[in-house]
């Protein structure tokens, strides 16, 4: 064998292991895709952690449940608990974060459902929510891929009430919907499995596929500017349940703010006292 022949197979042998380190170096996602950037966020939005999916508000379901209603156009829009696995973490997301934390076949699907049909889905997803003897949730029997993540619209429900019987009011910005309304109809974004009566919730018959599922909307959504998500939402008013801590140092801080405010004008009450007499 010539010397220039082996020159050339020490080249081709050089450059094919070249290839292969490169190849092996590249991470590759779940889907078959390279690990790139998909979205940046700025802060955890959870659902498997300080706040459960399952049986309560969590701030990655209400962003979720908003990025399906912007991205199908709709009134209102609602994703189950039982769709979402994991948290999404601050910083770059990759296809793997969001495997983990949205399942990844959810198609949405649009229907047009009268207040009364939306009071029966939402009666049938409430419908496991119990609460312990000292008002707290009682996790082991609350857990339930039904639980409701609203956009939209607001709820208040009692979990103490009767099955059937726990929606006390819905509102549509800001007014009260009557709950046997039967005329008034709003377009509603879920998932296809959610209307057609999956998690054991009523089904929407009429309900129309979209070309998108849930993960990709939430995906289009943080790639757009999502809304604010850091401080706990307050969309689901849930009667009867003990007071957190997060709500108790609200309500502190605002009787701290008002007493400041409150000393900081005395010392001009006479002044403001003539003033008024002025005017009179």
């Amino acid at each position: 064998m010539s010397k220039k022949s082996i020159i050339w197979r020490k080249c081709i042998f050089s450059g094919l292991t070249l290839v292969l380190f490169a190849l092996l170096c590249v991470p590759v996602s779940a889907d078959g895709g390279s690990e790139t950037v998909v979205g940046t966020i700025p802060y955890l939005l959870t659902a498997t952690s300080d706040k459960n999916a399952l049986y309560e508000e969590c701030s990655l379901g209400i962003a979720c449940a908003d990025s399906i209603r912007i991205a199908l156009n709709t009134d209102f829009a609602i994703v189950n608990g039982g769709d979402l696995t994991g948290n999404l973490p601050p910083g770059e997301l990759s296809r793997d974060d969001f495997n983990s934390a949205i399942r990844p076949d959810m198609i949405l699907a649009v229907a047009e459902i009268s207040v009364s049909e939306l009071r029966n889905i939402l009666e049938s997803a409430l419908s496991h929510v119990v609460l312990t003897d000292d008002r707290a949730y009682d996790v082991q029997h609350s857990k339930n891929g039904a639980f409701p993540h609203i956009s939209g619209f607001e709820l208040a429900y009692d979990p103490a009430a009767p099955i059937g019987q726990r929606v006390v009011w819905i509102k549509y910005q800001g007014d009260k919907l009557d709950l046997a309304d039967t005329e008034r109809r709003f377009t509603l974004a879920a998932t296809e499995y959610m209307l057609s009566g999956g998690y054991g919730l009523p089904a929407a018959p009429e309900a129309k596929a979209a070309e998108m599922t849930l993960r990709t909307a939430m995906e289009q959504y943080i790639r757009s500017g999502m809304g604010d998500y850091s401080t706990p939402a307050r969309r689901i008013t849930v009667i009867g349940l003990k007071i957190t801590s997060y709500q108790k140092t609200t309500i502190l801080l605002i009787i701290a703010i008002g007493c400041i405010f409150i000393a900081l004008l005395y010392p001009f009450r006479f002044s403001f006292r003539r003033l008024l007499k002025k005017d009179k």
